[in-house]
């Protein structure tokens, strides 16, 4: 990996750049932790599901571009 990762540096007390690779970090941090790693579901009221903050608005695009152009009013 290379970078050096400050918080994986003092909390595990080892360089990140002994890893090679994403699942080396996985096996290290599983085998010092004693826990299998798995992906979580977190629930937030702030983001959808989709990552967007915004209500998205459907819209067709022709319409809007024909409102730009003046010819739709």
């Amino acid at each position: 990996m290379g970078s050096k990762t400050v918080f994986f540096e003092d909390k595990w007390g080892e360089k990140i750049s002994k890893f090679a690779s994403t699942k080396d970090v996985d096996r290290f941090v599983e085998k010092r932790s004693g826990k299998k790693l798995g992906i979580k579901r977190i629930d937030s009221n702030l983001v959808s599901r989709s990552g967007n903050i915004f209500k998205i608005i459907p819209f067709k695009t022709i319409n809007k571009f024909r409102r730009m152009l003046g010819i739709d009013k």
